[in-house]
């Protein structure tokens, strides 16, 4: 399944692509933050991640920004 998220952390703007992830999670590498992939919320909800729908198609990958 993929999953997109904003590239920046929602705290420091720190960028998320050296954050370690699993299937399930990215971490921010700054300061460790944690957030879903899934709906972009963190154990702090003051701290969301912006979320895309994402959709494979010939090969090509289609994200739409979700509200």
């Amino acid at each position: 399944h993929l999953h997109a998220v904003q590239a920046r952390c929602a705290h420091l703007d720190v960028p998320l692509a050296d954050g370690h992830h699993d299937d399930e999670t990215i971490w921010c590498p700054n300061h460790a933050v944690a957030f879903s992939l899934a709906d972009g919320r963190s154990s702090c909800p003051a701290l969301t991640l912006r979320t895309y729908q994402v959709r494979e198609e010939s090969g090509m990958v289609w994200l739409r920004r979700t509200l």
